[in-house]
């Protein structure tokens, strides 16, 4: 590592990861902007330097160094948005030879479960119904294990408040008209308590949650409890929001911090680190049970941690996601012109121009200069919009001076605005069930609120 690097990284704050303390020890930094150039430059060092290596069947590039080994679980260096660390000996290739992965006891007991878990990793890595998948392994484990279903609720209590016992879980059930949820958690007497639904990257359905909503405010202790990646709860919590205000239905005393109420339903998230951690300390002792939550666990970092997920054959055969990539591309254009005519943007003597992440061009407020197009990277991250509008750092996207008119947007729950690096990006937030006209329209509704704020802030022309 060079020296500047190597000063830096024995300089940093690491953060040490709680929630798998005694299953997989290590530390991580979250990129920011204030370390933005570090965590980069670490990333390409791992990504440069690194050499391949396992984490059951994930294989990614682990940069070994000083008796510590870094990784990046994203797919790029510049798409890093932290780096883990460990002690060279918690590493999964290191403890599957020492015979010390979680929930063994003897090398051989390891090998055994190892290849379990990876097998029925691997069988299921191309199925695209992962979401299914899990849903059918946790309910069959707390239907099994009484402190199974008992670590499950403890964890749902953390998140919305105090809840009844619960004395078994259904899968799938046709519980309202509208809405089929993942599990419908039931109580002594088979009274319903509340959903549980199961999300790695899936988007919400239709019926999420407005409809789970009201199927559940006629129930004394109505709760609906999404089960999702780390990763996911920021951009999760705020189309849950989105949903659940445009439907008129947010309320407030909420008895946790991160709980939504809506017509008296306690709408919160439960990460799956935590919900693996729960289950294999609840069920530890129990060699069958033990084996169930370890398989379980294969497919969760399968499905929620992997770089590249493996492709089904469905996923080539579905021609929609490549006329849908090229129709929003479009429709960035479109907006564009539609608010060129309207005298809020310019395009004159500015290129069409794409990006690694999508198709886009520039264009010009009079106060400031941008990029405006599909930004595949923040729409995975931020979960708001596949259009943005990108204010860079120079002295013609002025990014610098837009963080006080924006300061509102920055604020905003959820975000209307973004400090991203040293940039300044707005979602151009689409509107949906409409036609493309009526979209165009609303986009540049935004672009004209946009304007405004701008102008407002007392910049000179560029």
């Amino acid at each position: 590592m060079p020296a500047e690097l190597r000063a830096w990284v024995e300089a940093a704050k690491w953060t040490f990861a709680k929630t798998y303390a005694e299953t997989w020890p290590h530390e991580y930094i979250v990129r920011r902007s204030e370390n933005d150039a570090e965590i980069v430059a670490l990333a390409r060092h791992i990504f440069a330097h690194g050499t391949p290596g396992r984490f059951y069947t994930q294989v990614r590039p682990y940069h070994h160094e000083a008796g510590k080994v870094y990784w990046s679980m994203d797919d790029t260096p510049e798409s890093t948005t932290l780096v883990n660390r460990c002690d060279a000996s918690q590493t999964y290739e290191a403890r599957l030879a020492a015979g010390t992965l979680p929930g063994s006891s003897t090398p051989t007991e390891s090998t055994e479960r190892n290849m379990s878990s990876s097998l029925l990793a691997h069988l299921t890595a191309s199925d695209p119904q992962k979401e299914n998948l899990a849903t059918a392994a946790l309910a069959f484990i707390v239907n099994q294990s009484p402190s199974a279903r008992s670590a499950l609720r403890a964890l749902i209590v953390e998140a919305v408040g105090n809840v009844p016992a619960i004395a078994r879980v259904a899968s799938q059930r046709n519980d309202t008209e509208a809405s089929r949820p993942d599990l419908t958690l039931l109580g002594d007497g088979g009274e319903r308590v509340g959903f549980v639904e199961v999300k790695f990257w899936a988007g919400l359905t239709e019926a999420q949650p407005v409809e789970y909503v009201r199927g559940l405010a006629k129930d004394p202790a109505g709760i609906l409890v999404f089960l999702v990646p780390d990763r996911r709860t920021t951009t999760l919590r705020w189309e849950l929001l989105e949903r659940l205000r445009a439907a008129g239905m947010i309320a407030s005393d909420a008895p946790t911090a991160s709980t939504i109420v809506a017509e008296g339903v306690r709408v919160g998230m439960v990460v799956w680190s935590k919900v693996m951690q729960a289950l294999e300390a609840a069920v530890r002792g129990d060699a069958a049970a033990s084996s169930d939550v370890h398989q379980l666990r294969g497919l969760v970092e399968q499905f929620e941690g992997e770089a590249f997920i493996p492709l089904a054959r469905e996923d080539l055969g579905d021609l929609e996601v490549p006329r849908r990539i090229i129709a929003l591309t479009g429709l960035a254009w479109e907006i564009v012109d539609a608010a060129c005519a309207a005298n809020l943007l310019s395009v004159k003597g500015l290129k069409v121009t794409a990006r690694d992440y999508g198709g886009g061009r520039y264009a010009k407020f009079e106060q400031a200069g941008c990029w405006v197009g599909l930004d595949h990277m923040m729409w995975r991250r931020t979960g708001r919009s596949p259009l943005w509008i990108d204010f860079s750092e120079s002295d013609w996207g002025r990014a610098d001076k837009l963080r006080e008119p924006l300061g509102a947007w920055l604020n905003a729950d959820p975000p209307r605005a973004f400090k991203e690096n040293d940039s300044m990006k707005v979602p151009l937030l689409l509107a949906v069930g409409v036609e493309k006209a009526r979209m165009v329209e609303d986009a540049v509704r935004q672009i004209r609120e946009l304007a405004a704020l701008l102008k407002g802030a007392g910049l000179s022309a560029v």
